[in-house]
């Protein structure tokens, strides 16, 4: 997972905040992390709660 799925989507000029974040998380990173760790639901979620700052 690299930064550019955090470069995106604030083309208008406006600053990152919560919400953005968490779109971010789970229409684009949380379906990696069920990818990578497919046959470990429990890390899935773990990882996605981290990103998302509910850990």
């Amino acid at each position: 997972i690299g930064h550019s799925y955090f470069c995106s989507g604030l083309e208008d000029g406006t600053s990152p905040d919560t919400q953005w974040l968490k779109e971010i998380v789970m229409t684009d990173i949380a379906p990696l992390l069920e990818e990578y760790f497919f046959d470990d639901p429990y890390k899935q979620q773990i990882w996605a709660d981290k990103l998302l700052g509910d850990s």
